[in-house]
């Protein structure tokens, strides 16, 4: 059995245990949500996903696998917060906007709008979206709803 394997067998036999008890190791919460996400159990990886966040607010990664998680649970304003977060926390650590980060957060606004790929309008709509979220991350401006207005 490999790390992965034994990661999501103790995911799994964990599930239903209250993880907010005093005294909990939180060390593997990353680790068991990431895994509760490949498994498509979005509902437990947030409860992880949470704790871990509490840790490491400022984490990217955290921060985009939680939107990812409210993305699933059709919590799209949410999950949008949270993308922008994850994106400004990057360019913050890594001087730069992450390219795969954004091409989420646009994926949650074409699932939030019901865009379709093949619609020119919408196409050119997306890329919009992409260089407005750039522009705002850039100058360190916070708030999703300034964004989307910003886009009209």
């Amino acid at each position: 059995m490999d790390e992965f394997d034994d990661l999501v067998n103790r995911a799994k036999h964990d599930a239903n245990k209250d993880f907010f008890q005093p005294g909990h190791d939180t060390a593997e919460d990353y680790d068991l949500a990431k895994c509760h996400m490949r498994e498509g159990n979005f509902e437990k990886a947030k409860i992880y996903l949470e704790r871990e966040l509490r840790k490491t607010p400022d984490s990217p990664d955290a921060l985009w696998r939680y939107a990812k998680c409210l993305e699933e649970t059709g919590q799209y304003d949410e999950a949008l917060k949270s993308y922008v977060n994850a994106l400004a926390s990057c360019q913050e650590k890594c001087g730069r906007v992450d390219d795969d980060i954004l091409g989420k957060l646009v994926g949650c606004l074409k699932k939030m709008y019901n865009y379709e790929d093949s619609n020119e309008k919408d196409f050119l709509a997306l890329h919009k979206v992409r260089y407005a979220v750039i522009d705002r991350v850039h100058k360190g401006e916070d708030g999703l709803a300034a964004l989307l207005d910003s886009l009209g």
